[in-house]
């Protein structure tokens, strides 16, 4: 029997984070493309990215308190994409309703962006139709993690498995 160890650390900036310790990747995509060639879905070849995440709020923690979250993934040192979440706090089917939009900004465009609090304020307001207000979004805290992925296919639509 197999034993899962998942460690919940939460923090100021809106944030979960679940540690799992499972099993190593070739074993864990070893079971998944067994489970796949079952089922008629193509398993493609996975690969390991390194990806940073940084999430920001201002000193009163304003998006925090209005649910929203504010952050910058780069991937690989590279590839960078702001997200924008609102957690509507409503359960569905079990499952918690998250209003969310993604982009790519690179270097400029993001100091462009966080230059004016208003840039990112009619974000909210015209991807996720939220008004939130805040100061000067700063820095909380970065979370760096390694993630194998790998893609997914079958008759119906793509998908990448993390």
């Amino acid at each position: 029997m197999e034993n899962e160890i998942e460690l919940k650390f939460e923090h100021n900036a809106n944030l979960q984070f679940k540690y799992i310790q499972t099993e190593n990747s070739e074993d864990i995509f070893a079971k998944l493309s067994a489970i796949c060639s079952l089922i008629d879905i193509k398993v493609g070849h996975y690969k390991t990215i390194n990806q940073s995440d940084t999430y920001y709020d201002d000193i009163d923690y304003s998006l925090k308190k209005a649910n929203c979250i504010f952050r910058r993934r780069i991937i690989n040192s590279k590839h960078c994409k702001v997200t924008i979440k609102y957690d509507t706090k409503k359960i569905t089917v079990g499952a918690l309703e998250r209003l969310e939009y993604e982009f790519d900004c690179d270097k400029a465009e993001f100091e462009k962006l966080m230059h004016n609090s208003e840039n990112i304020q009619t974000l909210f307001k015209e991807k996720l139709g939220i008004t939130v207000s805040f100061g000067k979004l700063d820095h909380r805290i970065t979370v760096t993690n390694e993630r194998t992925i790998t893609p997914l296919t079958s008759t119906i639509a793509e998908y990448v498995f993390c």
